[in-house]
């Protein structure tokens, strides 16, 4: 079972937000238009489907803030969220997605997504971010 990692986000960005996520990471493999309605973004490092990133009703946009150990600022992150990455960095797992809370009440440790257990495809009714449920 995987350890419990404290949420070190102060949530200072736009909307609340961390201002850290896979598709501002160098590693992203984006798709050819925004909305991606085809759920074609990729994690280029990792070679694997980023399905998780999408809203819930599959209108190809991104709902949830997402990372892994990998992490590397590609030009767009919010410069404390990459300060505030380095204080767990050492805990996270390689293997691993990790996310941030959208829920104010909930921000007190990471989801944990690892990578064997990510969706591959969108499941109809079903939001992308909650499956699979996190550890």
């Amino acid at each position: 079972m995987m350890h419990t990692i404290r949420d070190p986000f102060s949530y200072a960005a736009r909307w609340d937000s961390v201002g850290l996520t896979c598709s501002s990471c160098r590693h992203f493999y984006p798709p050819p238009t925004w909305p991606d309605k085809e759920f074609k973004a990729r994690c280029r490092k990792h070679d694997i489907p980023l399905v998780i990133l999408y809203d819930s009703c599959g209108s190809g946009f991104l709902g949830g803030e997402y990372f892994c150990s990998a992490y590397e600022d590609g030009g767009r992150t919010f410069l404390k969220a990459l300060e505030e990455l380095e204080e767990v960095r050492h805990e996270l797992d390689a293997n691993t997605l990790y996310g941030a809370s959208n829920d104010a009440d909930k921000r007190r440790t990471l989801k944990q997504f690892p990578f064997s257990q990510l969706p591959q495809k969108l499941m109809p009714n079903k939001p992308a971010h909650t499956t699979p449920d996190p550890l």
